[in-house]
C-alpha cells in the first residue's frame, strides 16, 4: 500500500513539473506573439523609425542595467570583436525592426506573425550555406512545403497596401517582412558567433539594442518637427515601447533562458509554431481583423513544413536521450 502510494506521488510529481514546464514553454509565446499587436498600437503615436529608435533605447539600457547589476566579471570586447558587434547592430538590429515596424503600419498585425512562421526556414538554409549543414531529403522537402505555405498570404489582397506599389505580385510591406526574416536569421548567426567567444547574450544585445536605437534617434530628432500633438502622443509611444520591452526581452526571453536548460532548442523553436495561433486571438480582440481561408491554409503549410524539417533532428535527439 504504502509503495503505491510512493508510486502515485511520485507520478503526480512529475506530472506537474511536466505541466508546469509546458505551460512556460506556451506563455513565452503568448508573450512573443503579444508583441505584434503592441507594435501595431505604439505606430499609432510615432513614426517608424521614432518608435524603433525609442524602443531599441529602452531595451539597450535595461538589459545592461540587469547586466550590470549581476555580472561577477565585467567582460572586455576586443577590436575584432567590436567590429563583430557593429556589424550585429546593422543586421540583427536596424534592419530587422526598422523595416518590421514600418512594414506593420500597413499590414494586420496576423499577417506580420505568420510571415515570421519562415524564419526557421531562412535559419536552416543559412546555415547550409554558412555551416556547412547537411540537409536531408525530409528536411528539404519540410523547406519547399513551408516556403510554398507563404504563397497564400502573399495572394491575399491588402487594401492598405495599395498605394505603396508591388513587385510582381507581393507587396513592398511584404517584400520588407522577407528582408526582416532574413537580416533576423543572419543576425542570429553573428549573436551566436559572438557568444561562442565568451560574451553574455545579455551583454550583446544590450550593446547592440543601445548602438542602434541612438543611431535611429539621432537620425530622426536631427529632422523631426516638433509640435503640440507630438508632445501629447510622446508619452504613450513611449509606454508602449516599454511595454514591448517589458513583454519581450524581459518576459519572453526571460523564459526562453529558463527553458534551455530543460528543453532541446529544436523543441523550442518547433513551439514557436503557436505564436501564430495566439496572434490570431489578440488581432481577433484587439484590431478585429478577419482570419481568412488564407491564413489557415497558409498555417496548416507551415505546420507540415515544421513538421517534416524536425522530424529527423527531434528523433535523433531522443536516440541520444
Amino acid at each position: 500500500m504504502k509503495s503505491y502510494r510512493n508510486y502515485t506521488k511520485e507520478y503526480m510529481r512529475n506530472f506537474v513539473q511536466k505541466s508546469m514546464g509546458l505551460a512556460l514553454v506556451l506563455l513565452m509565446n503568448v508573450f512573443y506573439a503579444a508583441t505584434f499587436p503592441l507594435g501595431k498600437l505604439g505606430l499609432q503615436y510615432a513614426g517608424a523609425i521614432f518608435f524603433t529608435g525609442l524602443r531599441m533605447m529602452l531595451a539597450g539600457v535595461v538589459l545592461l542595467g540587469y547586466y550590470l547589476l549581476t555580472t561577477k566579471r565585467m567582460h572586455t570586447i576586443t577590436r575584432n570583436d567590436w567590429l563583430l558587434m557593429l556589424k550585429t547592430v546593422l543586421f540583427y538590429d536596424l534592419l530587422a525592426f526598422v523595416f518590421e515596424f514600418w512594414a506593420m503600419q500597413y499590414m494586420s498585425s496576423l499577417k506580420t506573425n505568420m510571415l515570421w512562421s519562415s524564419l526557421p526556414f531562412v535559419s536552416a538554409l543559412l546555415g547550409y550555406y554558412f555551416l556547412h549543414e547537411r540537409l536531408t531529403k525530409i528536411k528539404w522537402m519540410g523547406l519547399l512545403v513551408g516556403t510554398a505555405g507563404m504563397v497564400p498570404m502573399m495572394l491575399l489582397p491588402d487594401e492598405r497596401m495599395a498605394p505603396l506599389g508591388d513587385l510582381f505580385t507581393v507587396s513592398l510591406p511584404e517584400l520588407a517582412m522577407c528582408i526582416v526574416v532574413v537580416s533576423t536569421a543572419y543576425g542570429a548567426f553573428l549573436v551566436k558567433k559572438l557568444h561562442s567567444r565568451g560574451y553574455p547574450l545579455v551583454l550583446v544585445n544590450g550593446i547592440t539594442m543601445l548602438i542602434g536605437g541612438s543611431l535611429l534617434m539621432t537620425v530622426r530628432l536631427s529632422s523631426i518637427v516638433w509640435y503640440p500633438e507630438l508632445y501629447a502622443s510622446l508619452p504613450h509611444a513611449i509606454a508602449y515601447a516599454l511595454s514591448l520591452v517589458l513583454v519581450y526581452d524581459i518576459a519572453g526571453c526571460g523564459i526562453y533562458g529558463m527553458l534551455l536548460g530543460r528543453y532541446t532548442l529544436t523543441f523550442l523553436s518547433f513551439s514557436g509554431l503557436t505564436c501564430p495561433i495566439f496572434g490570431a486571438i489578440f488581432s481577433k480582440l484587439i484590431f478585429h481583423e478577419t482570419l481568412y481561408i488564407n491564413y489557415i491554409i497558409a498555417f496548416i503549410m507551415i505546420l507540415i513544413g515544421l513538421f517534416l524539417f524536425y522530424r529527423d533532428e527531434i528523433s535523433e535527439e531522443l536516440k541520444q536521450q
